[in-house]
């Protein structure tokens, strides 16, 4: 085996010491280039953004609508804009979110679309697919459908978004199959996407449960979630039946919803629930008997307050607070009682601290 002489590592370290510092240089250079790419971005957006708010309240409310203010943008400048609008359009509604809409059609920012819905880059997808759904760009209605199953999680919560962002009924059973796809801790997160279909989603979705002989619980979960977010319900018994179904996701939704709509007459079905084993049915019975009794529901959340479990508690006192002066001399009577269970006088303590001494008025 032959070794190279002193000299020739001597010539061999230079080399792999001058090829180092050059990768260090091109590394320093690049990473200013992108520091400065960056800052100019951030700079070019700033001052865009900027301007647009000006120009979109003078195309809104100015008599701008005939102008158009916007003139004609960048291509950078555009990959701006579509995210502005679509933010400037989920702050309105009615005559004026149709007057955003008909801009972003005026202007054409639809060109590139199904590139844009195929990219590779998830994040544009995602983008994509709010883009079709908030401005009614129907032609990649279909797409989105196919975006329900994408890979990446975030960029089929978007597409099932869009999906409910058109209104149409033809989606309803797609984005419902996807949703009951998602775990069930999500399904509570997931209901503004349905809410975006509009009332006539609860009406199919009772026609869907009442068409089915073996009943999906999940199912009948985000029925009762929706009525309590949406309050939509014309017939409470159907809330009324789940609280005999043995599953707690579904009875603790059912509480929920009830508790929303507010209708005294069924207190009687949710006072039960103040005794059940779960303390999750326990806890949204505490909120809903609040509601539904009024100060005559005093002495059942005094009891509740004292509940082993501390979100049990915090719901009871939570609705005594909000029972005006009943509820309030509720609570100082507990915080003063030297004999009260001590988590319920720490609890009691506590919300007097946060109401202040006008509540009890």
């Amino acid at each position: 085996m032959t070794w190279l002489s002193p000299d020739a590592w001597l010539v061999l370290l230079l080399w792999a010491l001058g090829v180092l510092v050059a990768q260090l240089v091109l590394m320093l250079i690049v990473g200013a280039w992108m520091q400065v790419r960056h800052e100019r971005w951030n700079r070019m957006r700033i001052a865009c953004h900027q301007k647009w708010e000006q120009d979109i309240v003078h195309y809104l409310y100015g008599g701008g609508q005939e102008a158009m203010p916007f003139g004609n943008l960048r291509p950078e400048e555009r990959r701006l804009f579509i995210p502005f609008l679509l933010r400037v359009l989920g702050t309105l509604a009615g005559s004026e979110g149709e007057a955003v809409r008909g801009l972003y059609h005026r202007m054409e920012l639809f060109q590139g679309l199904e590139r844009r819905l195929r990219a590779r880059r998830p994040k544009l997808r995602a983008l994509a697919a709010l883009e079709v759904g908030t401005f009614q760009v129907e032609a990649h209605f279909s797409r989105l459908q196919e975006l329900l199953h994408d890979p990446v999680p975030h960029v089929a919560h978007a597409a099932a978004r869009g999906l409910g962002n058109t209104q149409r009924t033809a989606y309803f059973e797609p984005v419902m199959e996807w949703v009951l796809g998602q775990e069930v801790f999500q399904l509570e997160r997931l209901l503004w996407i349905l809410e975006g279909f509009g009332a006539d989603f609860m009406r199919w979705l009772e026609g869907r449960m009442d068409a089915k002989r073996d009943p999906d619980l999940r199912e009948w979960m985000i029925y009762a979630l929706l009525a309590a977010s949406t309050r939509r319900v014309e017939d409470p018994f159907r809330l009324i039946a789940m609280l005999e179904v043995d599953n707690t996701n579904v009875e603790a939704a059912a509480i929920k919803a009830l508790g929303a709509l507010g209708l005294p007459d069924t207190l009687c079905f949710v006072m039960p629930a103040a005794h059940h084993p779960s303390w999750v049915i326990r806890a949204q019975a505490a909120k809903a008997i609040g509601v539904l009794a009024g100060p005559g529901g005093v002495p059942h959340l005094l009891d509740l307050i004292c509940d082993p479990v501390f979100e049990v508690r915090r719901n009871a006192a939570l609705a005594l607070s909000h029972l005006g002066p009943a509820g309030v001399g509720a609570l100082r009577f507990l915080a003063e009682d030297p004999f009260a269970d001590g988590f319920a006088r720490d609890l009691a303590l506590e919300r007097l601290q946060w109401i202040g001494p006008e509540a009890s008025r």
